[in-house]
């Protein structure tokens, strides 16, 4: 039995980046009412930290630098 990789959206993951940038709630919090994994969420931020390369990013609508 083999699992289906999920995929996000550039616009999803620029949202959750975003909120956890607003700092009103934890890193664990937005990933658990996004059912998502923590570490996800933390490997997205650390992208846009490294590089605002990467294209999920540069595709959002709000740009927070």
């Amino acid at each position: 039995m083999s699992r289906t990789r999920r995929n996000f959206s550039a616009k999803f993951k620029s949202e959750l980046v975003i909120e956890l940038l607003k700092g009103e709630k934890d890193l664990n919090t937005i990933a658990t009412e996004n059912n998502i994994q923590p570490n996800l969420l933390r490997n997205w931020n650390g992208r846009r930290n490294s590089s605002i390369k990467h294209p999920w990013f540069l595709m959002t609508h709000e740009r927070i630098i």
